[in-house]
């Protein structure tokens, strides 16, 4: 077989896997012309807006309505702009088509503070605690409590808020450096990263030393 027709194959079909669920998506993406961060940004829509309304049925989440309303609305009005988009070669709507996905990492984080709870209450602050003690000797609060100072702490402070635009700056030095689809191949990476997080907090919910410091009496 020639290069060229190894070339035209998909990867998973070179490496000698079967096409699965992911050759399949990228096959759908490619067909449609639905860039991987818009398939991915879909699909934790869908997960989310059923997530609330479980829990408006099983918990009476207060926020769902809302919640609800807020993914619905925002999903039609892509949906509806969406054929504007793909037609866009500049300006907003063409800025709007590679970067959309990212706004939404805020919104799913905040809804994440009401259906975790809803939807499992139990809180494993303890059983990290445990954990961390036994892998590193000490509670990584202790430590850092022997180790403070207010200059410290606002650093530290700036570096976790870094944490919320440092997707937003790697994209734009992807876009500039190396185009489009790199720059959708990584929002995809991050979304993953995102997605997986908020998965994390319903699997394993906690509030976290800043809230639950077992060293006290």
């Amino acid at each position: 077989m020639g290069e060229a027709a190894v070339k035209d194959q998909p990867a998973a079909a070179v490496a000698g896997a079967q096409p699965g669920r992911l050759s399949a998506l990228g096959e759908f993406c490619r067909r449609h012309d639905v860039l991987f961060p818009e398939a991915i940004w879909f699909l934790a829509h869908v997960v989310f807006d059923l997530l609330i309304v479980l829990a408006w049925i099983v918990s009476d989440v207060p926020q769902a309505p809302k919640y609800l309303t807020v993914n619905l609305c925002s999903m039609a009005a892509i949906l509806i702009l969406r054929p504007a988009m793909l037609k866009a070669d500049g300006g907003i709507l063409w800025i709007l088509r590679h970067w959309y996905p990212v706004t939404f990492y805020g919104v799913f984080f905040i809804e994440c503070g009401a259906l975790v709870p809803a939807l499992n209450p139990r809180d494993y602050d303890a059983q990290l605690a445990a954990l961390d003690a036994r892998l590193f000797g000490t509670l990584g609060t202790a430590f850092m409590a022997r180790i403070h100072h207010p200059a410290l702490s606002e650093f530290l402070q700036f570096c976790y808020a870094s944490y919320y635009f440092l997707p937003v700056v790697a994209g734009g030095q992807i876009m500039a450096r190396r185009g489009n689809k790199p720059l959708a191949d990584g929002i995809a990476m991050i979304s993953v990263a995102f997605y997986g997080s908020y998965a994390g907090y319903f699997l394993c919910p906690a509030v976290g030393p800043r809230f639950f410091p077992p060293f006290h009496d």
